[in-house]
């Protein structure tokens, strides 16, 4: 596993999204995500809690993690926190959607017209780990510059 397990993320298939709505409570829900290197994209119903929030509040974190079911012991993990971004059409949703296509049968068994389903974008600026292979005193975590580039930062 590299600095950080980013290769949780294409073969997890349910990954947890976390919002806050008016009251600033937490609200976390599962969702199917795929990322592309750059953002993290997910669709969802409209009218859920998590789009509303998200209209209110851009802010949102995106967690994969793994576990060995014979040893509980090996967790690991990571975590995109970031802004996000609601698509209702046009040449990124279409990436989104064409993506999440190929990740998930699912959406290609029953498909949708563009804008009918609301993709969200996650754009992240920190990325944290955890799991057994680390040193979990320390709060690693990588920094995402405007251009793309991951910066590692320690704690």
């Amino acid at each position: 596993m590299g600095l950080f397990p980013l290769e949780l993320v294409p073969k997890t298939v349910v990954s947890r999204v976390a919002t806050v709505n008016e009251r600033r409570e937490p609200n976390c829900t599962p969702v199917w995500s795929v990322f592309d290197g750059r953002k993290i994209y997910f669709a969802t119903d409209p009218g859920t809690q998590k789009l509303y929030n998200l209209k209110r509040n851009r802010n949102i974190a995106v967690a994969y993690d793994d576990y060995d079911k014979k040893n509980w012991k090996k967790v690991s993990g990571v975590m995109f926190r970031g802004t996000a971004k609601v698509l209702k059409g046009g040449d990124e949703y279409m990436h989104a959607y064409k993506l999440l296509q190929k990740k998930y049968p699912e959406y290609r068994e029953e498909p949708w017209e563009e804008g009918e389903i609301p993709i969200i974008a996650v754009t992240p600026k920190r990325i944290y780990r955890w799991g057994y292979r680390y040193d979990t005193r320390s709060r690693d975590y990588v920094e995402i510059s405007q251009d793309g580039r991951f910066k590692p930062k320690q704690s």
